[in-house]
């Protein structure tokens, strides 16, 4: 398995995965966000075997300067055939090593995904709305107190 930083052909892939995830709350964006997210190397793509199993986006744009450093897990999907095979595991073990302060907000309360994160290491410190959906925020459990 491996890592790559998502290029300008992987654009139909991630477009298709985003929108088959809208069932977990994830919203698509305008296909300029995706090329946005592509060129500026927020967007990455795990692939087994030369075949593209799953995305997800990095970054710190939204963040308050009070959390700078830190980085933001978003759009993370797996193809629903490879789901519960170990590739997400594998992704957040990746990201845990390379950037050591993440936070998510996961697509919404009650999902599957809570679980999924949980067992990974995050800690739920609090949740917030995004339009009609109350998504549960998730940190890092070695930074939780950096949170006031």
């Amino acid at each position: 398995m491996i890592i790559r930083n998502a290029e300008k052909s992987d654009f139909d892939f991630i477009y298709k995965t985003w929108k088959e995830n809208q069932k977990y709350g994830m919203s698509i964006p305008r296909k300029v966000r995706i090329n946005e997210r592509i060129e500026k190397k927020e967007m990455f793509i795990l692939e087994d075997d030369d075949i593209i199993i799953g995305m997800f986006n990095l970054h710190t744009r939204k963040l308050p300067k009070s959390y700078e450093g830190w980085i933001e897990l978003s759009c993370f999907a797996v193809k629903e055939e490879y789901k519960g095979k170990g590739y997400g595991t594998f992704c957040l073990n990746w990201i845990k090593e390379n950037y050591k302060t993440v936070i998510i907000c996961d697509a919404h309360k009650g999902s599957r995904n809570n679980s999924f994160y949980e067992r990974n290491g995050f800690v739920s410190y609090g949740e917030k709305t995004v339009g009609n959906t109350v998504c549960v925020l998730y940190k890092l459990d070695n930074c939780q107190n950096m949170f006031g």
